[in-house]
């Protein structure tokens, strides 16, 4: 005997008592979305002003966490911005790779047979002299600011009482190690009054996921409670194409073929918004 049909709209009728207890479940495309980690700035008030300072704006940390294209990109902003006192470009980094981005001449860097202890410390007496504000680019591993340091407590006081006001920025990778450099420093005395932790979103894949135990180690903390303030380095998703021409993040978007243009573009733009709070350190 054949069973008797059932209306399709009074077969779900008898599910919509169930249906509407269900809450509705969340879907999660933050590993899909995620792109920067956040590099709008962050929250909180802009660092300390600096503006209208002599600044030393030293870049630290282990090799391939983006010192050396904060550098590029930062020089290059200084010349841009043509207001004819550009910032001194000194590289301390056996390389030599920042050198390759600017003109003959426009980036300082030890002569042969000079150590760079030797060299910088030269540097910094020119500096004074001088009244420029520099950016100086140290090698991965680099020992000459914690020798430095060890020998003359209270550096960035003996720095400031020359009229230079010292910057650090300590670049990052998700790896823990990577804070002994600042924690050799600031066991040393050296603690500047700006500060900044530069996280380098380029080599990880979900910048939230992957910096959180660095983020929560002490010694981060501890840098955070001082007052640094953090910045998402963003990811150059052209970076191969900019550095194959060898020119500067600006200058090279009109020989940038395609997407690429518009890749170049959107990290000029995130990069202002990712620094937004310690500007007045940089320029």
């Amino acid at each position: 005997m054949a069973k008797p049909h059932m209306e399709k709209s009074a077969l779900s009728a008898l599910f919509n008592p169930v249906v509407e207890l269900l809450p509705p479940i969340p879907l999660d495309v933050s590993h899909l979305t995620a792109r920067d980690g956040g590099v709008a700035g962050g929250d909180g008030a802009p660092g300390v002003d600096l503006a209208g300072k002599q600044k030393l704006i030293l870049l630290c940390g282990p090799g391939a966490t983006g010192k050396t294209t904060f550098a590029r990109w930062l020089g290059e902003q200084s010349i841009l911005r043509d207001d004819g006192n550009p910032v001194v470009m000194l590289s301390m980094d056996d390389s030599r790779s920042l050198c390759g981005y600017f003109a003959p001449g426009g980036v300082a860097a030890p002569p042969a047979g000079v150590s760079s202890r030797t060299w910088f410390e030269q540097a910094l007496t020119a500096l004074e002299r001088s009244g420029r504000s520099a950016i100086a680019d140290f090698g991965g591993g680099d020992r000459v600011l914690l020798d430095l340091a060890r020998e003359v407590p209270g550096l960035h006081l003996a720095l400031a009482a020359r009229g230079i006001t010292p910057v650090v920025l300590y670049f990052l990778s998700s790896r823990a190690e990577d804070l002994s450099l600042a924690a050799g420093l600031e066991g040393l005395g050296f603690q500047p009054e700006a500060v900044s932790l530069v996280l380098n979103c380029s080599r990880v894949a979900n910048p939230a996921r992957d910096f959180e135990q660095i983020r929560h180690q002490p010694e981060y903390q501890s840098l955070l409670n001082r007052g640094a303030i953090e910045v998402w380095l963003p990811k150059h998703y052209a970076a191969a194409a900019v550095e194959h021409r060898k020119q500067g993040f600006v200058a090279v978007n009109s020989a940038l073929n395609g997407f690429d243009q518009y890749r170049n573009e959107r990290w000029l733009k995130v990069m202002q918004a990712a620094t937004a709070r310690i500007s007045s350190w940089l320029i």
